[in-house]
């Protein structure tokens, strides 16, 4: 069934009527993306929704629910992303009182962040929610069908990352220490 979406009809799957995958375009790579896209825009709508957080916010939170108190730096490392994505997420987090601020037990210099309360009992608030939107996806496919499809994704990936890696070409060039002069050396 099609539907308008910005004044065009979209196919289902949410692509443009009349829309032809690139021919150099993997047909993998475009599934594999359309399905991200529906999961990731999905996830953010359920959100908004229950808490009012963005993506980023919420993995702010779930990390430090699951590691404890961090370094800014090792919630980037755990979250998966990057810097400046961390930051704004803390800071809106900050100062909705979701996240406080404090210092390493170990190291008094160093700076940590962890759940404030409120952040803890919105977090135990959604688990239950989030629990069950998982449950749904994974209820799409039988168990040997999760199995089936984790194990082709496996494969896809590396399958591209053979097809990432730069061929070689006849014309290597060696790399080689630059050359030192080994004569007499003045004063």
């Amino acid at each position: 069934m099609e539907k308008p979406v910005n004044g065009q009809l979209m196919k289902p799957g949410g692509l443009p009527e009349g829309w032809r995958r690139p021919e150099a375009a993997s047909r993998l790579h475009v599934e594999v993306n359309r399905v991200h896209r529906a999961l990731r825009q999905g996830f953010a709508a359920f959100l908004r929704s229950h808490s009012g957080l963005s993506l980023p916010e919420w993995r702010v939170l779930a990390v430090l629910e699951e590691l404890g108190a961090l370094a800014q730096k090792d919630v980037v490392a755990a979250a998966f992303m990057e810097q400046a994505q961390v930051s704004k997420a803390l800071t809106r987090l900050r100062a909705a009182g979701l996240v406080q601020d404090g210092r390493s037990p170990g190291d008094g210099r160093v700076r940590v962040c962890a759940l404030a309360p409120e952040g803890a009992a919105l977090v135990a608030r959604l688990r239950p929610l989030l629990q069950a939107r998982r449950d749904s996806i994974d209820g799409a496919l039988s168990p040997d069908e999760q199995e089936a499809f984790i194990a082709a994704l496996a494969r896809i990936a590396a399958a591209a990352g053979q097809a990432d890696a730069t061929p070689p070409t006849a014309r290597q060039e060696r790399v080689t220490e630059p050359e030192v002069d080994r004569g007499t050396r003045r004063a």
